[in-house]
């Protein structure tokens, strides 16, 4: 069965709010209750920080033992040509 363009046109327009049901929906969602987070996302989160942390001292570590090894490795030479 075909549908006029009249019929398909009144079919495909999308409804809208009036400005009372409008101001209503605003209204409820600002009073309203807060979405609540899933229960382990702060737990999630908290582990990404935590590894993030690890990773961030253990580079740190290295560095400094690359920078006392080099320190190290200078006086030797300076102390040789002595």
């Amino acid at each position: 069965m075909e549908r006029s363009g009249a019929d398909m046109r009144k079919e495909d327009t999308q409804e809208y709010l009036s400005d009372e049901a409008l101001e209503a929906l605003i209204r409820e969602t600002e009073e309203g209750p807060m979405i609540k987070a899933p229960e382990y996302l702060e737990e999630n989160i908290l582990d990404l920080i935590a590894s993030h942390l690890r990773f961030a001292d253990k580079n740190f570590l290295q560095s400094q033992r690359k920078h006392l090894h080099e320190k190290r490795i200078f006086r030797l030479d300076f102390l040789h040509d002595f």
